[in-house]
């Protein structure tokens, strides 16, 4: 195998790679939002119950504010986490090409 070839196969395996942890993070994602709708959906249901007492409009205030605390809270950790899984794959593709880059040179492999 040359390097050419070599190179086109890793770059399909980091190519795929990168796809699969895309479509998990597609699934990721799908989770959170429900997370958030559901938690949205049972602050409703508190503020149903509360409609036409004192305070309602403080409460409908606080309650969108946290519903967007927890939105952001997921984005946020959502997002540290997909780059420290693409940045996982994209590590690995490269030390992966080092060794068979030194290998097909005839040079040692730690």
């Amino acid at each position: 195998m040359d390097r050419d070839e070599a190179s086109k196969i890793l770059g399909k395996d980091i190519i795929e790679s990168m796809r699969a942890e895309a479509a998990a993070v597609g699934v990721e994602l799908k989770d959170d939002l429900e997370a958030v709708a559901i938690y949205a959906a049972g602050r409703a249901d508190h503020l149903s119950l509360i409609v036409g007492d004192p305070g309602f409009e403080e409460a409908l205030i606080a309650e969108r504010d946290n519903v967007s605390l927890m939105a952001s809270r997921a984005a946020v950790h959502r997002a540290d986490a997909i780059d420290a899984r693409v940045l996982a794959v994209a590590r690995g593709g490269l030390a992966l090409a080092a060794r068979g880059l030194r290998i097909m040179a005839g040079a040692p492999t730690v």
